[in-house]
């Protein structure tokens, strides 16, 4: 019996031990400059070297955030004995190449989300890596989200016994917003937004929560008569695991009405578990009622957005030092990439798609 009361969960990145490994970084857009670096800054991360292929835009990530080097060659990062890990924060197209050179030249990676547009192309990266031997991890930072990673401490403690069901909302309109940035609206010119560039976080935090292999998807997606986006960017989605737990994804991405939401919920054996807002979490037992989950959230919310980057590219760090692969490894994040593209094909062909056929390249 649990008891009732405020029940507290420390869900902030554990920071290494050594802050002192080189990073490199390649790709100085909107995600580097107003996510990852920020946050590694605050961290006390060596950040040694950025590229980009606009010159300028590597210059201006150097002057912002006191970088050493700057170049417009990510070659040359890759020639730079001192950097150790090379952070790719592209996008996901020619993603490939970038991946086999740094393996090869002997240097740990970290990707950016989504890992690849495919299982198969995911896998190429994946074996480049170990083929190396050399770590690789992605950055999936919806697990350090408070909320979110604070649901998977509590379905670790057990509080609500076996996961059954997990049901998320997403309600937005990044069809507007991304649109009407001129960083961003390179977004609206994919096919496969909504499930791969945003499906990728929704997707894998289903599976870290079910902490089960999936076994099945069918996704069935729509469009508003006068969205920008070339991506349908309405869906629903319905994934089955190994183990029995269920997952249920409702996404809007062009929403016309003034509510946005990012809520969920995790129905348990033994209880319930509900999320909102990314930073609002509680418990709950039947005959018992919710109790509160505190979680201790920064007074600035770009604080918390940036910590949770510094969460993915810690657990890269840990895992140097401790000899391991980390948690959020690119062979972990295949099965999530293999969801993503079940997915999409899903939603064309109009039917459940199991996830062995997109393993098995069927």
């Amino acid at each position: 019996m649990v008891e009732m009361g405020e029940l507290r969960v420390d869900w902030k990145p554990r920071l290494p031990k050594r802050k002192d490994v080189g990073i490199g970084v390649i790709g100085a857009g909107f995600v580097a400059m107003d996510y990852h670096l920020p946050g590694y800054v605050k961290a006390g991360f060596r950040v040694l070297a950025v590229a980009d292929l606009r010159e300028e835009a590597a210059k201006a990530a150097q002057d912002q955030f006191g970088i050493p080097e700057a170049f417009s060659d990510y070659r040359r990062i890759l020639e730079m004995p001192e950097v150790e890990i090379v952070d790719i924060l592209t996008p996901r197209a020619g993603r490939l190449q970038i991946v086999k050179d740094a393996a090869a030249a002997g240097k740990h990676i970290m990707s950016q989300k989504p890992l690849a547009t495919t299982y198969a192309e995911a896998r190429r990266m994946v074996e480049a890596a170990e083929a190396a031997g050399v770590r690789m991890g992605v950055h999936l930072h919806y697990r350090w989200l408070p909320a979110y990673r604070g649901a998977w401490i509590l379905l670790r403690q057990n509080q609500i016994g076996q996961p059954l069901l997990m049901f998320h909302h997403m309600v937005g309109n990044q069809d507007t917003a991304y649109f009407s940035d001129e960083r961003r609206r390179w977004n609206a010119d994919l096919d496969d937004f909504l499930l791969v560039e945003w499906g990728a976080h929704q997707f894998d935090f289903l599976r870290f929560w079910a902490a089960q292999r999936p076994e099945r998807v069918f996704a069935s997606t729509t469009r508003a008569p006068d969205q920008h986006f070339r991506s349908d960017m309405l869906a629903t989605a319905v994934v089955e695991f190994a183990g029995g737990v269920r997952g249920v994804l409702l996404m809007n991405q062009v929403e016309r009405g003034p509510d946005g939401r990012m809520d969920f919920r995790i129905e348990g054996s033994a209880g319930v578990i509900n999320g909102s807002s990314y930073v609002h979490l509680e418990v709950g037992r039947a005959g018992e009622g919710m109790r509160k989950v505190i979680l201790g959230i920064p007074r600035v919310w770009m604080d918390m957005v940036n910590l949770t980057y510094v969460g993915t590219m810690s657990e890269m760090l840990w895992a140097l030092e401790e000899d391991r692969d980390p948690t959020n490894s690119a062979r972990d994040v295949l099965d999530s990439v293999a969801m993503c593209e079940a997915a999409v094909r899903s939603a064309l062909e109009r039917r459940p798609v199991d996830i062995g056929e997109i393993e098995g390249g069927g």
